[in-house]
């Protein structure tokens, strides 16, 4: 049995709890919150955040909604609020776990790549996987959960766009609108210790920080089964399928966000298209495209 303290008391600890394995058991919740403390909930105490010490787990999970339409451009502030907490408390970066944040069985996306890793599985498809426009990692996260022993890499600045990118890009108004509102703007509060944290599988996570396409310097050779591209612009979108594009493995897929809602990545889907002759399917959400490579 593993023992686990759910940091978080709200909504999204207690949806954390009800998703249980079977051989995880909840000693207690932690939040920071006074009017919580001293309450239970399902019969768990609720203590502050002091009282960690001496309780024995294996696992402090971070439970806080930092990843929805009303709370992203702030929950990112709790989770750091959250990991400096534990820090100052000393407990060890191996035994704490940032939540992904979804009801993964219900969400498109998520249900996708774990019948495609299933598919890869079976029919023996080799190579890693990656993700370029990681941000936090929520999505890394499951990529990393549903190819356990494969190589995750993750690519991104984790600082935000760069500037150069957006004078080449379709969505100039959008652009400048994110530019002069950096310091509220969530895109510009990514982390690559938050992405780690939210991976399962840490060891298998190699982290490439900076700015695509400077980052696959060095993985010339490398050959990938399953890439997910979430950079938003034009550049960096199409620097990232012709690198990938001909090092996908014999069955590989890659998926594109946003190919129907920003006019940059639309451009860098067409293009690579007609120069590689990949093939362009509609899947996972109305945004999403798979690229199948010929």
């Amino acid at each position: 049995m593993k023992n686990i303290i759910i940091y978080g008391a709200g909504h999204m600890g207690q949806l954390y709890l009800s998703h249980l394995d079977d051989d995880t058991k909840c000693v207690a919740f932690v939040d920071g919150d006074p009017v919580k403390q001293g309450k239970t909930y399902f019969g768990i105490p609720i203590i502050p955040p002091q009282k960690i010490i001496g309780l024995e787990f294996d696992k402090v999970v971070i439970c806080v909604n930092a990843h929805s339409v009303h709370s992203i451009s702030f929950g990112w502030k709790y989770e750091e609020e959250m990991l400096q907490v534990l820090d100052e408390l000393g407990i060890p970066e191996e035994k704490i776990t940032l939540q992904c944040n979804r009801v993964e069985s219900n969400i498109k996306p998520f249900k996708f790549v774990s019948e495609l890793s299933e598919i890869m599985k079976n029919r023996n498809v080799p190579g890693a996987v990656a993700e370029c426009g990681v941000w936090r990692g929520h999505f890394a996260h499951h990529i990393n959960k549903c190819f356990p022993e494969r190589k995750l890499y993750l690519f991104d600045t984790f600082k935000g766009f760069d500037e150069n990118d957006w004078g080449k890009d379709a969505d100039g108004e959008f652009g400048e609108y994110v530019i002069a509102n950096q310091d509220d703007y969530h895109f510009y509060r990514g982390s690559e210790r938050a992405a780690l944290l939210r991976c399962i599988h840490r060891n298998n996570v190699v982290i490439k920080k900076g700015y695509v396409p400077d980052t696959f310097a060095g993985l010339e050779n490398e050959h990938f089964a399953y890439v997910n591209l979430d950079m938003d612009l034009y550049a960096p979108q199409l620097a990232a399928l012709r690198f990938f594009g001909p090092r996908m493995s014999v069955g590989g897929v890659i998926t594109v966000h946003d190919y129907t809602t920003l006019p940059g990545t639309n451009q860098a889907v067409t293009e690579f298209a007609e120069e590689s002759g990949a093939v362009v399917l509609p899947v996972i959400e109305d945004s999403s495209v798979a690229i199948v490579m010929r």
